[in-house]
């Protein structure tokens, strides 16, 4: 007999089947083992995530690494409110681009708070820029159907 024909054979006549107590016993060291196992592994991203922060390996990371801002203050829930809509003309811009606001709104005074998206230590964005709006409200846009401004 060969030593994997040996092998087989004593797996195969292992007790299948074992008492209630050494189940719950091994199923226990089982889990305990699958939960150290996934707090070694998230353990070691956050502290990879603090390494490459100290010394980040491009932009991109370096960009991720500055502090961002609150949800609080940039997530809008649902509609947002109905005294002011607007959105931007373009999804995305490069740096020095030019972008163009679509803003409806009965104040008369307002500001633009812009934020980039992105990791930003969990925030989730970080304010880039806030200005005030460069034309007086409001700017119509012309009717077709009535042939009025």
């Amino acid at each position: 007999m060969t030593d994997i024909q040996h092998i087989i054979r004593e797996v195969l006549s292992f007790p299948i089947t074992r008492p209630y107590e050494a189940q719950t016993s091994s199923r226990k060291q089982v889990v305990c083992k699958r939960f150290l196992l996934l707090a070694v592994v998230y353990a070691s991203i956050a502290l990879s995530a603090l390494a490459t922060c100290t010394a980040p390996k491009n932009a991109i990371e370096g960009e991720n690494c500055l502090l961002g801002s609150p949800s609080s203050n940039w997530y809008v829930y649902g509609a947002g409110s109905p005294n002011i809509q607007g959105f931007a003309t373009d999804m995305s811009v490069n740096v020095g681009q030019t972008i163009f606001f679509k803003i409806q709104t009965n104040a008369s005074a307002y500001r633009i708070d812009i934020y980039r998206m992105g990791y930003y230590q969990g925030q989730g964005a970080r304010l880039i820029a806030s200005i005030l709006p460069s034309a007086t409200l409001p700017d119509r846009q012309f009717d077709r159907s009535n042939r009025l401004w």
